[in-house]
């Protein structure tokens, strides 16, 4: 809640809204169009289209209000919030027979239950993609190890034989191929003050570091499997195209990623100055935006090269470049691109020029792509855009003197003072 006192306490427009607030218990034609009614244990309420719109914009109020960190769901604030208006509403007929009592003590209930403080969670994410022969490991905040009992209590695991996607944990042999001693996870704690919230935060956490990681899985000497999240609301697999030739015979061919693993420890040996960055970074809990951009960049370079099309991974791949080289204004981004990577590129000013005129040409490319909706992309030119991606991404996080800088504006002038831009406009 805020302390600011020229801002009313937020309780206070709950009371103000549950004064007003007082929804039809018989559907009525004000109500008719408004969508679903609501229902409850202790009855049904047919809020108008307007009332409906009136609820919506105070729920959005007390999210930004009382949980601006996310550490409190939307859905934990959805069903305080329902109950507040149906305990006003009084379906039940209670002995609060007074309006006026029922919400006083609606809002006090309410504010009591946002005001409760922060618990402590584990979460735990499934991943693919991880050599367990290099586990566990920690990365960032997730540590990354076999899940065991315990860690059956808090990931839900699918059984691949039955399709059971009940959410029950289903442990079998652990001796057995389909084990599910098998499965990795990545696990963290976080502090919020429900467990939904708990959940977003800890898969986001989670998905990131898992994103950080992929920038480095083309260093492993083999053709590396990406490392994804597996959760309920998204696969990880790739599918196999389904192709018919003209007489009807199948032509289809598989995308699925080579089973060779990602090791840690490969990674360590190529990238280490990098990778080493990466995790102080994903620890960090106070990020400047310096910090925040290079992290940025190294959550779309990992996307990039785990792409399941050229056009994506070229796409991905100049968004980590922005992030990273065009920090701050729109203006003249194609020049300013150019200028800075060829900066980073070498320090001759005859392969200067050469570096600026590729990155321009492959900026060409992704402009097709995004306007034109081309979709026929070369392997090689996706290879070669990705390469110029992560040489840059590698050196500016392995920059000692971007450790210095903290505001985007600050990394801008920078950049442009180095690259010496022409006619840069910040």
């Amino acid at each position: 809640m805020t302390n600011d006192p020229e801002v009313p306490p937020v309780i206070s427009y709950v009371r103000e809204f549950l004064r007003g607030f007082s929804p039809s218990t018989r559907p009525s034609n004000d109500s008719s169009g408004s969508g679903l009614p609501w229902i409850r244990l202790e009855g049904v309420l047919f809020p108008t289209l307007e009332e409906k719109a009136q609820y919506r914009k105070l729920l959005n109020r007390l999210r930004q209000q009382i949980a601006d960190e996310e550490d409190l769901s939307l859905a934990a604030l959805d069903r305080a919030l329902r109950t507040a208006v149906f305990r006003v509403a009084d379906l039940s007929h209670t002995r609060e027979r007074r309006r006026r009592d029922r919400v006083r003590n609606a809002a006090e209930e309410l504010e009591a239950f946002v005001n409760r403080p922060a618990r402590d969670f584990v979460v735990g994410i499934q991943v693919r993609g991880l050599d367990v022969d290099t586990l566990p490991f920690t990365f960032g905040r997730v540590r990354f190890e076999r899940m065991s009992q315990a860690h059956a209590r808090i990931v839900e695991v699918q059984n691949a034989a039955t399709g059971d996607d009940s959410g029950e944990s289903s442990l079998h042999d652990p001796n057995g191929p389909s084990s599910d001693h098998d499965a990795i996870i990545g696990s963290l704690a976080i502090r919020a003050r429900d467990d939904r919230a708990a959940e977003m935060l800890g898969e986001r956490e989670v998905r990131a570091t898992v994103e950080c990681l992929n920038l480095f899985h083309a260093h492993v000497p083999s053709y590396s499997s990406p490392v994804y999240v597996l959760t309920e609301r998204s696969g990880a697999s790739f599918f196999d195209r389904i192709i018919l030739d003209s007489d009807g015979k199948d032509s289809s061919y598989s995308h699925a990623p080579s089973p060779d693993f990602f090791s840690i420890e490969m990674v360590h040996d190529s990238q280490g100055p990098a990778l080493d960055r990466i995790h102080q970074l994903l620890k960090s809990d106070g990020r400047t935006e310096v910090e925040e951009l290079l992290l940025q960049g190294a959550r779309w370079g990992g996307r990039a090269l785990t792409a399941h099309t050229a056009e994506d991974a070229i796409t991905f791949a100049f968004t980590a470049l922005e992030c990273v080289l065009v920090p701050r204004g729109k203006e003249k981004v194609i020049r300013r691109l150019a200028t800075r990577f060829a900066w980073v590129a070498s320090d001759a000013e005859r392969a200067r020029s050469g570096a600026a005129k590729e990155i321009k040409d492959a900026y060409e490319l992704r402009a097709r792509i995004v306007h034109d909706g081309r979709i026929e992309v070369p392997a090689s030119e996706r290879d070669r855009v990705a390469g110029m991606m992560l040489f840059v991404l590698l050196k500016l996080l392995m920059n000692r003197d971007l450790e210095e800088l903290t505001s985007a504006q600050d990394l801008e002038e920078c950049l442009a003072k180095a690259a010496c831009d022409p006619q840069s406009q910040t």
